[in-house]
């Protein structure tokens, strides 16, 4: 299973390499769904048993943003499918620009990348 941008954002981290043993990531599908948590003395209870924690870091799903939703160009991935030069698979009249499509980088140089190929697709019309 490919890492999430989250995940590979960590390991980018200076600091992962000292820190990596004492992480434990667990996502929602292996056992990592909250099921309680008592904050005040630290315990979560997830599917997978009980995790004891000094600190923890909930990430929501990601997905496209409402814009995309609402324009009804996500599938069922969360994401936008696009082809190349980012025009939409589901509605080829709209462009996708930034991190919206479903395989995008999700950084701000490659965000801007998309922003470029759709504004020369347009340019291309």
């Amino acid at each position: 299973e490919a890492a999430s941008p989250a995940w590979r954002a960590f390991e980018a981290a200076p600091l992962a390499p000292r820190i990596a043993e004492r992480v434990e990531w667990r996502r929602a599908g292996r056992g990592g769904r909250v099921l309680a948590i008592d904050a005040p003395s630290g315990v979560i209870e997830t599917e997978a048993g009980l995790i004891r924690a000094d600190v923890v870091n909930f990430i929501p799903a990601q997905s496209a943003g409402a814009i995309a939703w609402e324009a009804g160009l996500v599938d069922s991935s969360g994401w936008c499918p696009c082809a190349l030069g980012g025009r939409s698979i589901i509605r080829p009249q709209a462009l996708i620009a930034g991190d919206a499509a479903r395989r995008a980088d999700r950084t701000a140089a490659a965000a801007a990348a998309a922003g470029r190929r759709a504004a020369e697709t347009l340019l291309a019309l």
